[in-house]
């Protein structure tokens, strides 16, 4: 009999399993990977990767969960520590380097097709807009806490400002599923860019 894993055996071999989808999931896509590309890929029996998860939507769903859930309880944290409302919402924008970029996010497309290929599925759909609520929620806490200590001066409810934040990301993600190589992400992200500046009057 094999020995018994202690829970944080489980969560690091449950990582391994997450960091080895994210891999086949950004290469092959979602409707293309199986549950044995993850399996074989994480170097798994059928049987072990059954033990953490049930099926292909839960991986991907514990994969974009984990994530988003993480990047709202670190934003949170550092606005609580006192953190630059504007460094911070950049940061959350256009990733470390806090500028508009070329590069995109690799697993982006593979989200899109994830809720537009599964759009007319219950769990899919309440798992979507779970999604898109905590994402408008972290935005609008990071503009609220920039207008309380003056950085900016909205020219719209924190709610309004949040939700178009959240358009334009997801923007991005459709349009390069759609036009692929002709996105011109650094310009069109330069754009919005400058429109945050100028809704949030920026001091």
């Amino acid at each position: 009999m094999a020995p018994k894993m202690s829970d944080y055996q489980k969560q690091l071999r449950r990582t391994d399993i997450l960091d080895a989808a994210e891999e086949v999931f950004t290469e092959r896509g979602y409707e293309h990977t199986t549950m044995k590309d993850i399996y074989e890929s994480v170097g798994l029996s059928r049987g072990g990767l059954y033990q953490y998860f049930s099926n292909k939507q839960e991986v991907f769903e514990t994969l974009i969960g984990d994530k988003l859930e993480e990047i709202h309880d670190r934003t949170s944290a550092a606005l609580e520590e006192g953190e630059d409302p504007w460094n911070l919402l950049k940061e959350r924008l256009f990733g470390e380097e806090k500028q508009p970029r070329e590069k995109n996010d690799p697993l982006a497309p593979v989200i899109l097709e994830f809720f537009v290929t599964g759009r007319n599925d219950l769990s899919i759909s309440s798992f979507a807009k779970e999604r898109y609520r905590l994402g408008v929620q972290m935005y609008a806490n990071i503009i609220k806490k920039g207008a309380e200590t003056g950085r900016f001066t909205p020219r719209f409810a924190p709610p309004v400002l949040a939700r178009s934040i959240v358009a334009f990301t997801d923007g991005i993600a459709v349009d390069t599923a759609l036009a692929g190589k002709e996105v011109r992400k650094k310009e069109q992200s330069e754009l919005i860019y400058d429109t945050i500046i100028h809704m949030l009057k920026v001091q």
